[in-house]
């Protein structure tokens, strides 16, 4: 279970990214890289009104650092950072309330992500190698629970591995053919008869 600062930090973070226009301006940052805030009001407009109340969260969540400040005008940074958490968290009412609104709003967005993917692929928006790559696989499994951790671990050391090596390709200047590109992994208990 989650005490202390490590749990005052994941609800920061939840709530943080529970909220759709925070959690576009951190995409945007850790897409882009450092921005600045005429950089964030162009890539997130619905961001203008609030933008430095949103930073600011985020800053304070630990989501993003400022990188340069000249007098009001600032550069931020995304931080790249993983929350996790086991479902027993949820006996804190606080986590708990904060786990359930994050859910819901990444269940939310990854609905969107998936919808707007299509339209654009069926309207031609994206190039037939892009195309070519993409991956849209679903799998039922009969797993046990061990199973199912084991899964979820693989899932994580992939996506580790093909950072590592997407970083280390940026790192030395190579940019030139990559494009932006959602993952999203669940796996959780289903029952066919109930849906």
């Amino acid at each position: 279970m989650l005490r202390g600062s490590d749990k005052a930090d994941t609800i920061a973070r939840l709530e943080a990214l529970s909220s759709p226009v925070r959690r576009d301006l951190y995409d945007v940052l850790l897409v882009h890289g450092d921005l600045s805030a005429s950089d964030l009001r162009r890539l997130v407009p619905e961001a203008k009104p609030s933008l430095a109340h949103e930073m600011g969260r985020l800053v304070d969540a630990g989501l993003a650092q400022v990188v340069q400040q000249s007098g009001r005008h600032k550069t931020w940074r995304g931080v790249l950072v993983t929350i996790s958490w086991v479902d027993s968290d949820r006996e804190d009412p606080d986590l708990s309330r904060a786990l359930t609104n994050f859910e819901r709003a990444a269940t939310v967005r990854r609905a969107q992500r998936m919808d707007a993917w299509f339209r654009e692929k069926t309207a031609g928006r994206w190039e037939a190698r892009l195309l070519d790559a993409a991956v849209s696989t679903d799998y039922l499994l009969s797993l046990t629970p061990d199973e199912l951790t084991a899964l979820d671990e693989a899932v994580y050391e992939a996506i580790t591995a093909i950072r590592g090596r997407s970083d280390a390709r940026r790192a030395a200047g190579d940019t030139s053919d990559e494009s932006a590109v959602f993952v999203c992994a669940m796996a959780f208990p289903f029952d066919p008869a109930r849906t």
